[in-house]
């Protein structure tokens, strides 16, 4: 048989990867795949670069409980927290030919996104600060409740020959003795380990000589009180 150069030519063409965008596929869910790959990457907040639902963090999954505290402006605003659909420079650039997205409090090299904001940028630490005591100072007067639990804030632990450690809280409960650190990290999705920031905190503060020395605060005298080390 005797095939055309046109045939052959549409043959060979047809025989070629499509391609999107310069990234090539085959079949419709190879496609798929790539719109979703290029989705995540376009994502400026790592908090939502979650494949499941069942995956995402629970500060999310505890906006979806039956009862709540929050009243609703509250809930509405930690919606949007969580979301990532508050209104700023970095969010409102997207798509746009446009260079006001950077933070101009002084971080000229950082896109002002809202995990910027709220985390990192020098003008909002002091609120981090305030937010951050907010929470210790929750558990403390919640801790407090029971008249004979003692319950110490930022108390200066110094025992001699090591440097001073400062816990949020130092308590006394029916339990034994609480060493609690506090700590508010930056939204990563999937990519943070709680488990592994709270470690570092409770290998900081786990150490024999500090134990001892929230012992002589809260003024115990039994060693064998156990005592635990908690970071959340």
């Amino acid at each position: 048989a005797v095939v055309s150069t046109q045939s052959t030519g549409r043959l060979v063409h047809m025989t070629k990867l499509c391609k999107y965008r310069g990234e090539p596929y085959s079949t419709r869910e190879e496609l798929r795949t790539i719109y979703r790959q290029r989705l995540y990457r376009t994502c400026d907040g790592k908090g939502m670069n979650i494949p499941r639902p069942q995956d995402s963090r629970l500060s999310i999954r505890l906006l979806s409980a039956p009862n709540t505290s929050l009243s609703p402006k509250q809930f509405i605003g930690a919606w949007g927290v969580r979301l990532n659909t508050l209104s700023t420079p970095g969010r409102d650039g997207r798509g746009r030919r446009t260079n006001n997205i950077w933070c101009d409090k002084g971080c000229f090299d950082r896109v002002a996104t809202l995990g910027h904001i709220s985390q990192t940028c020098p003008v909002t630490h002091g609120l981090r600060v305030k937010r951050h005591d907010r929470v210790v100072n929750a558990i403390g007067r919640s801790l407090g409740k029971k008249e004979s639990n003692k319950v110490l804030i930022e108390p200066h632990l110094k025992p001699t020959g090591l440097p001073m450690l400062k816990p949020d809280i130092v308590a006394l409960t029916a339990s034994g003795i609480e060493i609690i650190d506090v700590q508010i990290k930056a939204d990563m999705g999937c990519k943070r380990n709680l488990e592994d920031d709270a470690k570092v905190k409770t290998d900081k503060y786990n150490v024999k000589e500090y134990v001892e020395e929230a012992r002589r605060l809260l003024g115990v005298t039994s060693e064998s009180m156990p005592c635990n080390v908690n970071a959340f």
